[in-house]
């Protein structure tokens, strides 16, 4: 009866050691899942419209530099890799520095510094930071150059609410300026004694005024809180005149986009590419409803449509360069890229 009795012991204590160490396994898979869960709405994994905001007029520039219809796919993924990194790196940088403001707004109350969920942001940013770092030494010496100044506005941004009432112009001057990068990895520099120069300098301006409409637009679901707390943006500065402030940068950035399809001497179709792009940012700009957070979400979340039509007509307008290219000395060749 002892030796029964010993057994069952045994086999009830193993049983027990058994189920207590599934539920640990549980509790840690539960909270491993949960802190993946915060790191993805931190690096807004979870919302990609910001990179496509990035990458779009990003990828633009490589086309633009490339002698080929479209770029070679490793640039293409080393910059699409740089523009997830260097929104990431910024979402944090934001997060950081505006959690005390985060915390009273309605909207971004939750977000996991300001709510608290994250208490080590400074880990998460530095593991982007080196991802961004670790891309831009891929590159040539010229891009990584030009690529230093591109931390000090991302860093900077969130500062500029505080002290300009045009943030958004800043932040179009950060977000664009993978263009520039796409622009140096081809060509080593950005010369001012070549013509081609003006192409990709007319195409980054176009952009920043492209980033300013949509962040206009963006700025407008918080412009009640914005103003108790102290904080500036050209939602708050433009207030009721935003119809007609977005119509005018509208055109400014459609010159722009022309002037670049000009500087490329890309033809009628890219123009027609311009004139569907400059009527969908003057669309915005007539039906948005400033007072709808959700529509004003709405239509920043449409604003990457835009860009990738002008990134289609220079596409278009490339691959039809090269047809022509080709007609007129009678065989087909093969463009370097």
């Amino acid at each position: 009866m002892n030796s029964i009795r010993l057994t069952r012991k045994l086999i009830c204590s193993d049983y027990l050691k058994k189920t207590s160490s599934q539920v640990a396994l549980k509790k840690s898979f539960r909270y491993n899942k949960a802190d993946f869960e915060r790191f993805v709405r931190l690096y807004r994994i979870n919302n990609p419209n910001g990179f496509w905001l990035i990458f779009i007029p990003t990828f633009g520039g490589l086309s633009l530099a490339s002698d080929s219809v479209l770029p070679k796919p490793g640039n293409a993924m080393l910059f699409a890799l740089g523009s997830f990194a260097a929104r990431s790196t910024g979402c944090v940088i934001n997060d950081l520095a505006d959690r005390k403001f985060d915390s009273k707004v309605e909207r971004t109350k939750n977000r996991p510094i300001a709510s608290g969920e994250i208490t080590i942001p400074h880990v998460a940013l530095l593991g982007s930071s080196a991802v961004s770092a670790l891309i831009l030494s891929r590159l040539n010496k010229y891009t990584i150059f030009l690529g230093i100044p591109s931390i000090f506005l991302m860093a900077a941004y969130p500062f500029m609410k505080r002290i300009t009432h045009y943030p958004q112009l800043f932040l179009g001057f950060a977000f664009n300026w993978g263009i520039l990068l796409a622009w140096t990895s081809v060509f080593g520099c950005i010369n001012p004694y070549r013509n081609s120069w003006l192409c990709i300098i007319s195409y980054y301006l176009s952009s920043v005024c492209w980033t300013v409409h949509y962040d206009t637009i963006y700025a407008h679901q918080d412009k009640l809180f914005d103003k108790k707390i102290g904080i500036y943006s050209t939602a708050l500065r433009w207030n009721k005149l935003t119809r007609k402030r977005l119509f005018t940068n509208a055109m400014i950035s459609g010159v722009l986009a022309s002037a670049t399809g000009k500087f490329a001497n890309f033809g009628l179709e890219y123009q027609i590419s311009v004139l569907m792009y400059t009527a969908h940012l003057i669309y915005q700009s007539k039906t948005t409803n400033f007072l709808s957070e959700q529509d004003c979400m709405n239509q920043f979340i449409m604003s990457k449509y835009s860009g990738i039509i002008l990134l289609l007509g220079i596409t278009f307008s490339k691959y039809r360069a090269k047809n022509r290219h080709s007609d007129k000395h009678g065989t087909k060749i093969l463009l370097k890229d």
